[in-house]
């Protein structure tokens, strides 16, 4: 069931990758929420570009019980 459900997200443009979808997921929705475009998965040194070609990196953290740390 987990492959099937990261393969329709995959398929709906959310995710770009086969790794922990948290990092896809944050650059995803923070490009939906400001704007942004997505960069490709080659760009190295940043994930999305926004007004007069700025570029940013985005980091996404999934934070959970057994974690204390922030």
């Amino acid at each position: 069931m987990h492959a099937e459900i990261m393969e329709e997200l995959r398929a709906r443009g959310i995710l770009r990758s086969a790794n922990n979808p948290t990092g896809d997921l944050a650059e995803h929705l923070f490009c939906k929420a400001f704007g942004w475009q997505i960069a490709s998965n080659s760009e190295k040194g940043f994930d999305a570009t926004g007004e007069q070609g700025r570029r940013i990196q985005i980091k996404g953290r999934r934070l959970h019980r057994h974690s204390k740390t922030r």
